[in-house]
């Protein structure tokens, strides 16, 4: 990935994710393995988007075709839209 796609990749992330006041929300340690053309993926980003509308989104970098999400940063339970960049 470009430097110029991580950092969109980062902002894009930022912007779902918000300024804290999200508190309220219940979050979720995640993490994972991603993977493109069965190889993992070098480096990247994944996000998380609430589909339903409601509490704070979340991401992380892909690093080696594996992320991580501490609890505090995670996304909150339901359904998600992930995007990968």
């Amino acid at each position: 990935m470009s430097r110029a796609g991580a950092w969109r990749a980062a902002i894009l992330v930022l912007a779902f994710t918000g300024c804290g006041g999200d508190e309220e929300f219940a979050r979720e340690a995640v993490e994972g393995t991603i993977s493109f053309d069965g190889k993992p993926m070098e480096g990247g980003v994944v996000a998380f988007v609430p589909t339903e509308g409601a509490g704070p989104g979340a991401g992380g970098e892909i690093e080696a075709g594996r992320f991580s999400i501490a609890g505090s940063e995670g996304p909150t339970p339901g359904p998600h839209l992930v995007t990968v960049t």
